[in-house]
């Protein structure tokens, strides 16, 4: 979304990209705080500074509240529009987390909100730069798609702790492998959008490229995890693995996008 590579339009989305950031630390915190006493049965958690002490509840709710006023300030300053789109996505993590309304206990709701919330997330950066427009809409669904489907593998991978909670997440109303299937399927169905909006010439074509290369070696860690029954450490191996591919396919778009401004 950056026109070029200018001091003026680097210094503009360094700034949007702080907002972005201090909404992500909002979110993150607040989460955390919310979900404290359901965390409590997750071993995995147990490291976490909330749980262990080192960080007391109430600072990590103000420090949470503080970077959602940073963020709303930054976003405001640009625009009334983009103010209410970091407005609106704070509402869908509050809806997804507070502990009275906590949707996140809740079969399929969660992954939904998760794709809504990536692609307004996208689509803030990218408004932020370039100003409204529907075809920043289908690039930004791309990224909510991906993270829909990593939430999936996060809930699989929550499952239990999940359980002890009373919740009924997807992965405790359908079973692991449906939702597991489910997980890889989102992200198959993203590729292939990624291509598709490349083939209508949304973007560069050449990006495609780089989520094609790396999809047979996502599908094989699919298939790897699938083999040794789903387990919590298959899981947590596939994430790790499948978080590098697309870290690998990230730099090399952006590389393709710099090098195109560059010319």
């Amino acid at each position: 979304s950056i026109p070029d590579l200018t001091t003026g339009s680097v210094g503009r989305a360094a700034y949007v990209l702080a907002g972005i950031l201090a909404l992500a630390i909002h979110v993150y915190l607040y989460n955390a705080w919310a979900g404290l006493v359901y965390d409590q049965a997750d071993p995995r958690r147990r490291i976490d500074p909330l749980l262990g002490g080192q960080l007391e509840p109430a600072k990590a709710l103000v420090a949470s509240l503080v970077s959602l006023g940073i963020s709303l300030a930054i976003f405001l300053s640009l625009s009334v529009c983009l103010f209410l789109i970091a407005l609106g996505i704070a509402m869908l993590w509050l809806l997804y987390a507070h502990p009275r309304i906590a949707l996140k206990r809740m079969p399929v709701v969660p992954t939904a909100l998760h794709v809504v919330g990536g692609t307004l997330a996208v689509y803030l950066a990218c408004a932020g730069m370039e100003g409204l427009s529907l075809e920043k809409t289908w690039v930004s669904l791309y990224f909510g798609l991906v993270l829909g489907a990593g939430h999936l593998n996060h809930e699989l991978l929550d499952c239990e702790a999940d359980r002890m909670g009373n919740f009924k997440t997807s992965a405790i109303r359908f079973g692991k492998k449906p939702v597991f299937i489910a997980s890889f399927v989102i992200f198959t169905l993203s590729t292939a959008y990624f291509c598709g909006i490349a083939a209508a010439g949304i973007l560069p074509g050449s990006l495609a490229f780089g989520l094609l290369a790396v999809y047979p070696l996502h599908c094989l860690y699919v298939f790897r995890a699938y083999r040794v029954g789903i387990s919590s450490e298959a899981l947590q191996r596939l994430r790790s693995q499948y978080r590098a591919l697309y870290v690998a396919a990230g730099v090399y778009m952006t590389l393709i996008l710099l090098l195109a401004k560059t010319h």
